[in-house]
This record gives C-alpha cells, sequence and structure tokens, in this order.
C-alpha cells in the first residue's frame, strides 16, 4: 500500500498508488487538507475525536506473516493534542498490531492471542505542530522502531505476525478510542522486505510509484506478500546502499553516497557493445582485466544482513575456471562469487568465508549454468542466518551462516588482483552493494531500470 494523499481539499476518497490499487476512505470526517502536507498536495487531516481511515486489505498480500516488513509515514500533531493511534492492523483485540504517538515517546506493539509479545515503548521528542517520520520495521526476528530516521527501540519475537484482516489509521480499531488530532501523509505498508535495520535519512520527496521510472532518493515500492515476489520496483535504491555502478562513465564510478575510489586495471573499461541499462556496461576480456575498489570501512558488514547484485553477459567462452565475478577479499575467504566450476565454463557458484576469513562457511558450487550471451541478474543476500544466491530473481540455493561477515580487503570485480588470473569474460552491468539490508529473502521480480541513485530525487515516479 502506497497512500500520498493527494488531491482535493475535503476529498475522503483515497487513492492507493501500489499495484494493488486498493479502496481506501475517510470516514467520522477525516478527509484531506490542502494546508498542511508533508509532500505533494495535501494530506490527510484528522480531529483527534472519531476520525479515522481505513483501507480494504485484499486478500492476503497484506498479511505479514513471519515476513521481513516496513511501515512507515509522516506524521503532524496539532498544538496541545495528546496521544493518538496513527495506525492499527489486524484481526480483532487479541491480535493486532499499532503505531501510535504519545506525548515524549513512541510505541509500537503487537498482541497475539491476547498478550503483548511486541511491545516497544521509546522516548521520543514529538514536537507539536512538526511533521515527523516514524518507521517500524521487522528483520528476521527483530522488531526496530524509527523515529525522524533514529533507531529509538527494538523487541525480539520469532512468531508469526496477525492477519491484516482490517486496517485503519488516525484512531484504533480495538481498546478505548485513542485518536490522533494532526495529520498523517506518504504511508507506505511493505511486506517483504526491512529497508532499514540501522539509522537512515528520511525521505526528501514522495515515494516514487511502482509503474513510474525517474529516479528518487527514496524511490517507489511494489508491495507483495506473495511467496514469488517480496521485491520493490526496479528503480529503487534500497537503504543502506554502500557501492553502486552503474558502468554508465569512463571510470566506472561508484554512484553511491560514499563515492568510493574505483580503479580501472588493464583493458576493464566501459562498453557501448552490450548494455542492460542506460547505453553501457563494463566489459571485461578474461585475460586481465579488473576494477578495484578501495577498502572502506563501509564493507564491513559485521552481522549485519547484506546483498550483492548485479547483471552480467557471460561471452560464448568464460576464458577460465573459477573466473571472478566479485570478491571482497583478494585471495582469501571473503565474499566471493565466481563463474566456471564443475567443468562447464558458466556453472555460478558462491562461496562466504567464516568470521575470521580463514576458511569457507558456505560453499553453494554448482547451483545453476548461466546463459551464455543473455543478460541475466544475479544477486547474493544474508539476512544474519541464511545465505541465498538467485538468479532472474529465483532462489538458486541456500546455506546457513550463523557467524558474521569476514573482513574485507577491498572488493576487486571481473578478476583476481593477485596474479592477474581468475578472470571473467563478459559484461557486467548495474552493480549495487548493501550493508544493513538483506533486501531479498525469497522469489522476486528482478529490476526493470537502473536503480537510482541515492543522491537523486523525483516528484514523479531501485531493486529494492
Amino acid at each position: 500500500m502506497l497512500l500520498h494523499f493527494n488531491g482535493a481539499n475535503g476529498a475522503t476518497s483515497f487513492q492507493d498508488d501500489s499495484d494493488y490499487d486498493r479502496t481506501v476512505s475517510g470516514s467520522s470526517g477525516a478527509a484531506l487538507t490542502t494546508s498542511q502536507k508533508k509532500f505533494g498536495s495535501a494530506s490527510c487531516d484528522f480531529d483527534g475525536v472519531n476520525d479515522r481511515v481505513s483501507a480494504s486489505t485484499g486478500t492476503t498480500e497484506m498479511d505479514l506473516g513471519t515476513n521481513d516488513f516496513t511501515v512507515d509515514m509522516w506524521f503532524r500533531r496539532e498544538s496541545g493534542a495528546s496521544a493518538g493511534v496513527l495506525m492499527d492492523c489486524g484481526v480483532d483485540a487479541s491480535n493486532f498490531f499499532r503505531i501510535q504517538q504519545q506525548s515524549t515517546a513512541m510505541n509500537f506493539i503487537i498482541a497475539s492471542g491476547g498478550p503483548f509479545v511486541v511491545n516497544i515503548n521509546a522516548s521520543a521528542t514529538v514536537t507539536d505542530a512538526v511533521w515527523h517520520h516514524v518507521e517500524v520495521t521487522r528483520s528476521g526476528s527483530t522488531f526496530r522502531l524509527f523515529f525522524n530516521g533514529t533507531e529509538i527501540g527494538s523487541d525480539t519475537w520469532a512468531g508469526s505476525m496477525p492477519n491484516a484482516d482490517a486496517l485503519y489509521m488516525g484512531s484504533n480499531v480495538w481498546g478505548s478510542t485513542v485518536a490522533h488530532k494532526g495529520q498523517i501523509d506518504e504511508v507506505r505498508y511493505v511486506n517483504g522486505t526491512a529497508y532499514h535495520t540501522a539509522n537512515f535519512t528520511p525521505p526528501t520527496s514522495e515515494y516514487a510509484n511502482p509503474d513510474e521510472t525517474s529516479s528518487s532518493s527514496t524511490a517507489a515500492l511494489m508491495l507483495s506478500s506473495s511467496s514469488s515476489s517480496n521485491s520493490s520496483s526496479s528503480t529503487e535504491t534500497a537503504g543502506n546502499t554502500v557501492l553502486l555502478m552503474h558502468m554508465d562513465d569512463v571510470g566506472l564510478k561508484d554512484d553511491s553516497d560514499s563515492q568510493h575510489a574505483t580503479t580501472l586495471h588493464n583493458g576493464a573499461a566501459r562498453s557501448a557493445s552490450q548494455s542492460k541499462f542506460n547505453g553501457y556496461s563494463a566489459y571485461f576480456d578474461g585475460v586481465n582485466d579488473r576494477v578495484s575498489v578501495v577498502d572502506s570501512s563501509d564493507f564491513t558488514f559485521g552481522s549485519n544482513p547484506c546483498c550483492v547484485d548485479m547483471w552480467v553477459y557471460p561471452d560464448d567462452q568464460v576464458a577460465s575456471s573459477n573466473t571472478r565475478l566479485f570478491q571482497t577479499i583478494d585471495n582469501g575467504f571473503g565474499i566471493l562469487i565466481v563463474v566456471g566450476t564443475g567443468g562447464d565454463n558458466r556453472k555460478l557458484s558462491v562461496y562466504v568465508g567464516d568470521s575470521t576469513a580463514s576458511s569457507w562457511s558456505v560453499q553453494m558450487v554448482d547451483i545453476t549454468t548461466l546463459a551464455q550471451n543473455t543478460w541475466q541478474h544475479i544477486a547474493v543476500t544474508w539476512d544474519g542466518s541464511t545465505v541465498r544466491s538467485f538468479v532472474d530473481g529465483i532462489q538458486q540455493g541456500s546455506a546457513s551462516k550463523s557467524d558474521a561477515m569476514p573482513e574485507t580487503t577491498g572488493i576487486v570485480i571481473g578478476g583476481r588482483a593477485l596474479d592477474n588470473a581468475r578472470n571473467y569474460k563478459g559484461y557486467i552491468d548495474e552493480l549495487r552493494v548493501v550493508n544493513g539490508n538483506v533486501v531479498w529473502t525469497s522469489n522476486f521480480t528482478p529490476p526493470t531500470s537502473a536503480y537510482a541513485q541515492p543522491n537523486e530525487s523525483s516528484s514523479s515516479s531501485s531493486s529494492p
């Protein structure tokens, strides 16, 4: 669900700009106001008595279960107002979750079978007549509450969320009424992705709609809880992106906020011969070409969830066995994605070292065979307990890993610096590294356009 709350002053029907286009309406006086808004032309106004917005929840798309998720919104409390419920979602008085603003705190609770199984009540400076951003995420069994981009509390629970039989905003459904007096804007409900597991910068513009393609600093989303897709739209750049290489410029630069230095070795270069997006990709000749990225603490994953993804186009013949697509340690046990194993020059394998970088704790060997002369999307993710590999959005393998990620010595793409060996022959495009966000834990739709740069914004409408 994606609610911009744009429209005419006084309107009581609101557009859901997610792919599901749910019916969302105001009752008892909840309506659009153009006098206050965070983004766009309006926001939804609540009188603090009995105003409420209700959303049809469809069949099962909004049932969160044990999936990762993100729910976030902007809210503004009128001067002199007291506590108010921002969102209530669930089945009944014994099974629901709630996000609530209080006079000097924020609260997120989950009731399952009666008792609160998650209860985050954290101090926060909720200033009257000021817009604030609130976000709740689940990553694995950890729930986090963010206020204006800062994590203010967390709790753990491994259970399944109450079904989303009903969803309301501005007032609670179950228990004594605690109504919000003020406005709510830009509500997003994402099933399948925890966009943030560490502090972040709140969005500076509206989220882009899933069917729009222009870039946005926080970008849009595609919301789904089905087993076949938990991704956001293709133009979205996931929170905590620490390396983003579009391969569009001569220097194959990093377009993430960190702008890490990249070095092209031997003949590695931008090429217009093949491109997944925007007319260019990086070409590697299979002899001694490679690209290196300077080491940085940004690549120290530790126990953080993480994701590496890219598009690859292998030539007719990958030059040698175990050719390097991506590695975080040049001659050791880091994160290693290779092609050309098991006697087949296009078989894909993934290795991940133990926390001391002294041995492999994950070896997914010959998990699938890549097609030649065809663009394919590869993703490797880790949620803190399981490493997963995906090709074109379909999970190909998984392995348990509970210890921390190994330290990096910098990133090498397309080869091995140690001896100019293991060099990949083919093209690579749109390479991304995310530290602090697993991005995908089940099958998804691969991106259909280049990821938005984190510092770009648009009022119209990466993956994740």
